[in-house]
């Protein structure tokens, strides 16, 4: 299968080239797809993301003395608002893996496509 020769046309040469981009390129998607569905970065627990992402700090891991813990049912409005922040972390990291997911599939059917495609245009013709 020579993509390239002499003896096949301009246009055909082109047309190799734009499929030989194409197929690189789901390559590089499909890896990089397998990759982020492979290697997951870890949910952070609530009292991670509290401390990091809401400012707000747990005083039953610290010893300040200027930190007094408020009662269990009292809760404050940026604890609150922190909650519904990190609940929408974790949906965000649940909708993130299904887009993975999908690209994965998206990038696979597009390596066959492309692989087929390749192969069909390329092949030897047999002249009976």
């Amino acid at each position: 299968m020579k993509m390239f020769s002499k003896e096949k046309d301009l246009i055909h040469r082109i047309v190799n080239l734009i499929f030989i981009v194409w197929f690189v390129t789901t390559l590089i998607f499909l890896y990089n797809g397998l990759i982020n569905v492979i290697v997951k970065q870890p949910a952070q627990s609530y009292s991670v993301y509290k401390v990091n992402n809401c400012n707000i700090k747990d005083c039953s891991e610290t010893s300040d003395s200027v930190c007094t813990a408020p009662d269990l049912n009292d809760e404050t409005v940026e604890e609150k608002d922190c909650r519904s922040k990190y609940e929408l972390y974790l949906s965000d990291n649940k909708r993130r893996d299904v887009v993975y997911k999908k690209n994965i599939i998206s990038s696979t059917i597009s390596f066959f496509t492309v692989s087929i495609t390749l192969y069909l245009l390329n092949k030897k013709r047999l002249n009976n």
